[in-house]
């Protein structure tokens, strides 16, 4: 289930940003300069799973799905919102 709610989310992020925009970067530079590798998608699956157990697939379809213009790292923006959702549930 955790796999279709971020399938339906990156449709229409890629309709908002195009096909030119990297969505999910594959890791983050840190503050040595160095290149960290991180699987974005892997952790927005660990989060979306916790948040199924407080919502509903098609709300957090509705989250992950509002406005992303302008956004540079769209799963650091996703995360937020699941974590934003998910502690205004405990």
């Amino acid at each position: 289930m955790a796999d279709r709610v971020l399938k339906r989310a990156w449709h229409a992020w890629r309709a908002q940003l195009g096909h030119g925009k990297v969505l999910l970067p594959s890791g983050h530079w840190d503050v040595s300069g160095r290149w960290q590798r991180a699987s974005a998608w892997t952790d927005l699956q660990r989060t979306v799973r916790i948040a199924l157990r407080r919502s509903t697939e098609s709300e957090l379809v509705e989250v992950l799905s509002g406005s992303v213009h302008g956004v540079d790292d769209v799963g650091r923006l996703a995360a937020w919102r699941l974590w934003q959702l998910i502690n205004a549930r405990k």
